[in-house]
């Protein structure tokens, strides 16, 4: 058991994965048909659980992990029609995800999360969404397109074309769902590509990337209703979610300048990055630091100062003493030298009494959760009802 396997977004994923693996895998010898069996048995019971708890997400959460679960249950209830629920899953989940897709990405194309990586979460969730869709002679609604093609231009705009980076702003917790290339980590391009090519039919960038092969390898499954996007230069601006930039031959600034209707994680208004040739500018200038330290091994720092002359940073010999995290350290010749940290206790280890009250409280926990979700459905199709829903 465990989190992976009571979180419905954890599972959600898993099975979205598992699907990839069952097309990549579907003429391999090694996938007899007892193996497919098992592996679909796991599907339905694992859908099963995402279905009966996607009010924690669509209610309590309301992010990135509720596009995940609908969108989930609609590829299921699409691909598997043989399964029993399968028929209500599909238009449950179909209409969930639309809600969220509306209600989570503003009409220019920002995201209610404030973080750059979980948008492209939700720019790989579209992606699959539409391919899917697309392929099996369906579609979304018409806000769910023009969402998502907002979504691509956003994060476009914002990207430092030449590397693919975007600023490091927001919640950044290295998920990336579908990694279907070789790119750096905070290379966007392959993700931006894949899901402008399903809506546009053309190239967002000079270079091909291996994604959209995945998901767009026959122009059946390319929606191809959007004018391809280009950068923009000098001022842009997205004032729904509070986001302006200036973009000029050389030089990429972004500042985050906006109020909150929803989910504020932090204080990161005027936010700021700038981007000089393709190198992010406060790795330059530590911040407008004059002095800095920086680590040169484990436990070693250099003390370095900058040169105006020179325009960088030099080693820093004048100083006896520096004070670091708090702490005073003696230098010499520029460098100091950190105390190695004290070795931890010993992990307690609870004994078999103790055991056995841990998984009692674990249990009645579990019962009080079961029934705090049953109550929270209740009452969703309660107000549902109420509201003329179905």
């Amino acid at each position: 058991c465990g989190p992976n396997y009571k979180c419905s977004q954890e599972i959600s994923l898993r099975v979205l994965n598992w699907i990839f693996a069952l097309y990549y895998y579907k003429s391999s010898p090694l996938l007899t048909e007892s193996c497919f069996q098992k592996i679909i048995n796991s599907i339905y019971w694992q859908i099963k659980h995402v279905y009966g708890n996607i009010n924690f997400s669509r209610i309590a959460v309301r992010n990135n992990h509720a596009i995940t679960e609908t969108l989930t249950l609609y590829i299921v209830g699409l691909l598997f029609p043989w399964f029993p629920d399968a028929k209500l899953w599909k238009s449950k989940g179909k209409k969930w995800f639309e809600k969220e897709i509306e209600y989570q990405i503003a009409e220019d194309g920002t995201y209610l999360q404030f973080s750059m990586n979980y948008h492209r979460v939700v720019i790989q969730l579209l992606t699959w969404g539409i391919a899917l869709a697309q392929r099996n002679g369906e579609c979304f609604s018409e806000h769910v397109y023009q969402r998502a093609y907002q979504s691509v231009n956003f994060l476009y705009q914002c990207q430092e074309l030449s590397n693919g980076y975007l600023p490091n702003y927001g919640s950044n917790d290295g998920a990336l769902f579908f990694k279907l290339n070789d790119s750096d980590y905070r290379d966007y391009r392959p993700q931006l590509d894949a899901l402008h090519y399903l809506l546009t039919g053309e190239n967002l960038y000079d270079d091909v990337y291996e994604d959209r092969g995945w998901y767009a390898n026959n122009r059946n499954c390319i929606h191809a209703e959007f004018a391809p996007l280009k950068p923009k230069i000098g001022c842009i601006s997205f004032d729904v979610g509070g986001y302006y930039l200036i973009r000029e031959q050389d030089t990429l600034t972004f500042i985050r300048c906006g109020k909150y209707k929803d989910r504020p994680a932090h204080a990161d208004n005027l936010h700021m990055d700038v981007w000089y040739k393709g190198e992010n500018m406060p790795l330059w200038i530590h911040y407008g630091s004059l002095v800095v330290s920086e680590p040169v091994e484990k436990e070693k720092y250099v003390i370095k100062k900058f040169d105006f002359e020179k325009g960088e940073y030099q080693i820093f010999t004048e100083y006896k003493t520096y004070l670091f995290n708090g702490a005073e350290y003696e230098v010499e010749n520029g460098y100091f030298i950190l105390p190695k940290p004290k070795e931890d206790k010993p992990i307690y280890q609870p004994n078999d009494a103790e055991l056995a009250i841990m998984e009692m409280q674990a249990d009645m926990y579990e019962q009080q959760e079961q029934s705090n979700l049953t109550l929270m459905e209740s009452l969703t199709d309660l107000y549902e009802t109420m509201m003329g829903g179905n």
